[in-house]
């Protein structure tokens, strides 16, 4: 509650996705003439097909070295421990949530979402809808509503972001092994030089 009050008085009249909206419920309490929409894909196995290429690869990355000795990534990862559990996915830390347990709750939380908000105030949507229910149920006239849905965070470029975290990774551990050998070579050319004197 306390977090959807801090939401309300900061003077927000909009909010979008995790973590704010764990607390939609809350939200609507406070502003009962809010409109929701509810962004959801052809199905829960999709979504979780999804995440699994995404946001769960990137949630085993960041726990790993040199990641999880950074804060932002330390607490990033506490974060989407956080959130797996908050939608009801079993998760640890380093861990990626199971595509069948994803799908799961991404049909719940649905159920849930259409349960707890009156129809009227509730448009389910998925991104190939376009604009054009997202106008209407706000009430945004034709003229004023985009016609060209944006189409982002898709999972080719999330590979590029997963791809270049990896490659940090693997060079850390490459300048961690190439640093030893380094060093091992030098004491054993600093005591074969010790031994011949």
């Amino acid at each position: 509650v306390r977090a959807a009050r801090y939401v309300v008085d900061l003077g927000y009249n909009a909010t979008t996705d995790f973590p704010v909206s764990f607390v939609y419920e809350e939200l609507f309490d406070l502003v009962p003439d809010a409109k929701v929409i509810l962004s959801v894909r052809q199905t829960g196995d999709a979504w979780g097909k999804s995440i699994e290429r995404t946001i769960g690869k990137l949630s085993t990355i960041i726990t790993r070295v040199p990641f999880k000795y950074i804060p932002f990534f330390s607490k990033m990862a506490e974060l989407h421990v956080w959130i797996w559990r908050k939608i009801g996915i079993p998760c640890f830390p380093g861990q990626a949530p199971d595509r069948n347990v994803l799908a799961k709750a991404h049909d719940t939380w649905i159920q849930r979402v259409i349960e707890t908000v009156p129809k009227d105030k509730l448009l389910i949507h998925q991104s190939t809808d376009g604009y054009a229910p997202i106008c209407k149920h706000l009430g945004v006239p034709e003229l004023n509503c985009p016609q060209k849905y944006p189409h982002l965070n898709d999972s080719a470029e999330f590979q590029k972001i997963i791809m270049f975290l990896s490659t940090i990774g693997v060079l850390f551990w490459l300048v961690i092994i190439i640093s030893m050998i380094v060093i091992i070579m030098k004491l054993m050319v600093k005591f074969s030089k010790k031994k011949s004197d």
